[in-house]
């Protein structure tokens, strides 16, 4: 199987690369500014290729993170490959999965979009929760700047950009007081539990590399167990459940699982907080693990 990774030079896209090389296919690293360089990975190399220039109807598959414009421009040039893709492009479209590969039991076309990196984790937590009945979400998030971009990482190391600073403002703020970043989670959120509740959550930029953080408080429609809800975390295999400690972003590296802590309940009304790695958990694992589980990417045995 013939599999193309676009953005490959990017935070997400070498993410994308090392967890697709352990798996049965033949991997192509395409990219735009990072042409001609060539990705490590582990034992193996990928020299970049241009996007613009490539036979996309030659390959069986394609992964991406390399934004909306270049989503929409491989989208046209598809032939008949797969299209998994980690930008905003496709994932308001009805036509379109949005996909959390654990909590999808529907089918997919041929192109998929992957969640919003917080609304991921978000939705993995709400899910275990719904047999109560999800009346309303609200809370803050607390965001690293890997999610921000190469250069938003370059800046926080040189003790710039956020450096000693929290940033109550992700994306453009709209005229109701509500940034890009915000919609985008209130709306994915809904889109992907086949729900219409309201979720309102302030995103907030903070100095962390990797790892975004977030306080939920949900509001049920029946009163939850503390004991029940507890039992339920401890079950679940994408959920840690932290019971003696609090979980940071730095426990969360490169592990798939959400990570829970400080579980409190009162009445119809459950107070959490969720860490997850935005890079791997929230994008690249995401994407890879749709492949694999709808579009049969094996893993090498």
């Amino acid at each position: 199987m013939k599999v193309a990774v676009v953005g490959a030079n990017g935070i997400v896209g070498r993410q994308m690369l090392g967890i697709l090389s352990s798996c049965e296919v033949e991997l192509y690293a395409l990219g735009r500014r990072s042409v001609g360089q060539v990705i490590d990975v582990g034992e193996m190399s990928y020299p970049v290729s241009a996007s613009e220039d490539f036979d996309f109807g030659a390959m069986d598959g394609v992964v991406m993170s390399a934004g909306h414009v270049c989503a929409s421009q491989v989208r046209a040039s598809l032939g008949g490959a797969w299209l998994i893709d980690n930008s905003s492009a496709f994932r308001r479209e009805d036509s379109v999965a949005l996909v959390v590969p654990e909590i999808f039991q529907e089918t997919v076309g041929q192109v998929v979009a992957s969640p919003n990196c917080v609304a991921i984790p978000m939705v993995l937590v709400l899910s275990l929760l719904q047999e109560w009945g999800l009346e309303g979400v609200w809370g803050s998030t607390y965001q690293s700047v890997s999610g921000a971009g190469m250069q938003a990482m370059r800046d926080l190391d040189s003790q710039q950009g956020v450096y000693d600073s929290v940033r109550a403002e992700i994306g453009s703020m709209g005229d109701d007081g509500v940034t890009g970043e915000e919609d985008k989670i209130q709306y994915e959120v809904n889109k992907i539990l086949g729900i219409d509740i309201p979720v309102s959550v302030m995103a907030v930029r903070v100095p962390v590399r990797y790892g975004h953080s977030m306080h939920l408080r949900v509001t049920l429609a029946s009163t939850v167990n503390m004991k029940e809800l507890l039992e339920k975390f401890r079950d679940c295999p994408y959920i840690k459940l932290y019971e003696d400690a609090v979980p940071e972003p730095r426990d969360a590296k490169e592990c798939h699982q959400v990570h829970v802590g400080r579980v409190q309940v009162k009445d119809r009304v459950v107070g959490l907080w969720v860490v997850s790695d935005n890079v791997y958990r929230g994008a690249a694992w995401n994407v890879c693990e749709i492949a694999k589980r709808f579009f049969a990417v094996k893993e090498m045995r």
